[in-house]
């Protein structure tokens, strides 16, 4: 007769022993972020800016890189992407900012984003124009010659019924997508487009998704400045602090002008040490130091990656190349503004 093992709470012992530990660390934490809280406040109330300054030390000294925390190779290489991809002050062909506005070069400390949305795969990465036409011709002959490579991207059903309903045969779908091809060329819209929904796309690379809303802090560092991550904890503590509060009409987020006053005075002394802003329609504040990643693919060389960014409120693609072991940005291209 077999002995019954007798289980503890929640599964497992070292569940508990993680689940103690976490009780025994949130008063900690807590404590710590009512210390932080209060310094800034009293900073604020002094015009105290080296105390202002000893709170983003605080901060960037409790909230460290979690770069050997990837769980597998490919968030670990995104994380090296980022690195290269995170240059706030560069400017010229390959950079974020004319230089006209340079909008964080007298500031010393950078607030980075602490998460990501997804990571992508992708079995090749073409950017260049002769590259895309290549991909882009080969790609669309194929799903028209080749079953089982029609397959990889779409059901032979709907292929064929929106080949019958928009085109009458193969030979006019082809002609009609390089049409497409070069009328992107003349305009100086030609990119890689990704499939990250699965969908119907004829035109589209397709990717696998290797994780997704995952806390990324990469060690991105500059000799001249200082770097803390924007965790869920500081955001609301920052948001707090400043005050800016809305009220609702109509369905929209409307600024409250007399906190606006109250707040502006604040914005401004926290910007003697990390630069924020009123954030859009439904936002509270602009507090990380951009451009922010969104998405990042990399092909499965991981010779090439592109992230999906946003600067301020334009937005578009960074392809990076890797050149003696090192993730180099070759190109930016915006391709929205709102």
């Amino acid at each position: 007769m077999k002995k019954a093992v007798e289980k503890t709470p929640y599964g497992s012992l070292p569940t508990c022993l993680a689940l103690a530990f976490l009780l025994f660390l949130c008063p900690a934490l807590h404590s710590q972020n009512q210390e932080q809280k209060l310094l800034l406040k009293e900073a604020y109330s002094r015009n105290s800016e080296y105390d202002l300054y000893r709170f983003f030390d605080n901060w960037s000294k409790e909230v460290p890189s979690n770069e050997t925390e990837a769980p597998d190779k490919w968030v670990a290489e995104a994380h090296k992407v980022f690195v290269a991809f995170y240059q706030p002050l560069l400017c010229g062909e390959n950079g974020f900012q004319n230089k006209e506005r340079q909008l964080y070069k007298d500031n010393p400390y950078f607030i980075v984003q602490n998460t990501l949305r997804s990571i992508y795969v992708a079995d090749t990465i073409p950017y260049k124009n002769d590259e895309l036409i290549g991909y882009y011709t080969s790609h669309i002959d194929k799903i028209i010659s080749d079953e089982s490579y029609r397959r990889k991207y779409i059901k032979d059903e709907k292929y064929n019924s929106y080949v019958k309903k928009y085109y009458g045969s193969a030979d006019s779908l082809r002609t009609s997508e390089i049409l497409w091809i070069q009328r992107q060329l003349d305009r100086g819209y030609l990119l890689p487009e990704f499939d990250f929904k699965k969908e119907y796309q004829l035109m589209k690379i397709l990717t696998i998704k290797v994780d997704s809303n995952i806390t990324f802090r990469p060690p991105v560092h500059f000799p001249d400045r200082k770097i803390v991550y924007l965790t869920d904890e500081y955001k609301k503590l920052l948001d707090d602090f400043l005050g800016l509060e809305y009220f609702e009409f109509l369905g929209n987020r409307i600024l409250m002008c007399e906190r606006l006053e109250r707040s502006e005075p604040k914005m401004q002394f926290v910007c003697n040490a990390a630069k924020v802003s009123i954030g859009d329609i439904g936002d509270s504040w602009k507090l990380i130091t951009y451009p922010k990643a969104y998405t990042i693919v990399l092909d499965r060389g991981m010779r090439r990656a592109v992230v999906d960014f946003r600067f301020e409120y334009e937005g578009g693609y960074v392809f990076l190349e890797k050149q003696n072991g090192e993730w180099k940005i070759a190109t930016v291209k915006y391709i929205w503004i709102n």
